[in-house]
């Protein structure tokens, strides 16, 4: 393992290609048809590529995922209901100007044969270890549960 970078797919379209061989087989096809996704993810590329990112190991793709922010007060009751409530209140929120306090992680992959690589004890990229935004925290929705990791 040599020196990992973060850089985001809108900066990044050199990437998409090895980025969709790296993470397409480790998905469901289901995922693939969902028509939620298929009407919103044009939208969610326009707004929001900078929660679009990848892991990169020595210039190679080795992991991803992709975010959207949205507004939530934090507690569980008013958390959206699941992927798609997430990304439509994303949307939404933005289309309407609603300040969005939250980065809901939607979708984290890491390419099958890093698996088990043991990055857990390898010093993150400096990009990673920046604070987030000031009053910003992190949710993620997984799937039939509802759990957050809170970053204030």
């Amino acid at each position: 393992m040599g020196d990992l970078e973060i850089v985001t797919t809108a900066d990044r379209h050199d990437l998409d290609e090895q980025a969709r061989d790296a993470f397409r087989p480790g998905w469901p096809e289901f995922i693939f048809h969902d028509p939620i996704s298929a009407e919103h993810v044009g939208r969610v590329e326009a707004y929001f590529p900078q929660y679009d990112v990848l892991l990169l190991d020595e210039g190679e793709v080795v992991a991803g995922g992709w975010g959207v922010p949205m507004r939530w007060d934090g507690t569980v009751s008013t958390l959206p209901d699941g992927y798609d409530g997430a990304l439509i209140s994303a949307l939404t929120g933005h289309e309407t100007s609603v300040p969005a306090d939250t980065l809901c992680i939607m979708a984290a992959a890491v390419r099958a044969d890093r698996l088990g690589s043991g990055w857990r004890g390898r010093p993150s990229p400096r990009s990673a270890r920046e604070p987030p935004a000031r009053g910003c925290r992190v949710s993620s929705h997984q799937s039939g549960q509802r759990s957050r990791a809170g970053i204030r």
